[in-house]
């Protein structure tokens, strides 16, 4: 009988990928409504929420998350994640000059997410010059 043999879990290596898979997604939404609606639009503040929720349950597992951004890949400290592979959101933040995204500890002022909003937004405008700003 030939077995193949699976490939590691993320168990095996740390916490899943899921929270920070979920966090991202929302976070391209939160993106997507800041692009389409200004101010205080209900779209744009639930998904704002929504992506900072995330990132909360992000950063339980993941105390201290670094992002790095290049061209087609997302790494998470020093692993690929797959299932963000040709992610199209990672890949606009490369090219516009976003290559690290960092988070300090286990917590964020929602303040402060706000920022990093504002940041990855100018960063993604079509005339933005490359970013290279800490929040």
């Amino acid at each position: 009988m030939i077995m193949s043999t699976p490939a590691l879990s993320h168990a095996a290596h740390g916490p899943s990928f899921r929270p920070i898979v979920d966090w991202l997604l929302s976070l391209a939404q939160a993106l997507s409504a800041r692009a389409l609606y200004g101010g205080e639009h209900p779209s744009l503040v639930n998904s704002r929420t929504r992506a900072y929720e995330r990132l909360t349950e992000a950063l339980q597992s993941w105390p201290g998350l670094r992002l790095t951004l290049l061209d087609d890949d997302l790494v998470v400290g020093r692993q690929v994640v797959h299932e963000l592979r040709k992610w199209e959101l990672g890949t606009r933040l490369s090219h516009a000059g976003v290559q690290r995204i960092e988070f300090g500890g286990a917590s964020l002022d929602a303040q402060v997410f706000g920022e990093l909003l504002a940041v990855l937004h100018r960063a993604l405008a079509p005339s933005a010059p490359p970013q290279q700003q800490a929040v």
